[in-house]
């Protein structure tokens, strides 16, 4: 697809997910940008690329597309979860506690949810609250 249509945001977005999936971060890096600036109103597209920037360790820049995602559909659960977890990774787990919860309210039979929210809680130091999650 991409060598017959190179702009298209759809197939640089796949691209870059099943880059990152067999472990090529910087192809996956590169088509995400890529996808993210064709089409900065996406939001799929800009939680991909937040989803892959997290796994480059860049969370600084992970949150902001995680934030831009969820300007547009908000009541993205996994979206949610991605962002809580990355605020958790940069030492903010009282914040990403809030996060989370707000996740699991919208998708309770989701354990990766509920895991990611006991381990915030533990990380704030509420012990209770990450036993209950």
């Amino acid at each position: 697809m991409l060598r017959r249509f190179p702009g298209d945001g759809n197939a640089l977005n796949l691209a870059g997910i099943a880059a990152r999936q067999l472990g090529d971060l910087p192809r996956a890096l590169e088509h995400g940008r890529r996808a993210v600036m064709g089409t900065p109103s996406s939001a799929i597209f800009r939680a991909n690329f937040g989803a892959t920037l997290a796994a480059a360790g860049r969370l600084s820049d992970a949150v902001a597309e995680f934030r831009a995602a969820l300007a547009a559909r908000p009541d993205d659960a996994v979206t949610l979860r991605n962002l809580g977890q990355a605020m958790a990774a940069m030492g903010d787990a009282v914040g990403a506690v809030g996060v989370l919860e707000r996740a699991v309210a919208i998708a309770p039979a989701v354990p990766e949810a509920w895991l990611a929210l006991a381990h915030a809680r533990r990380e704030a130091g509420d012990a209770d609250g990450a036993r209950e999650a």
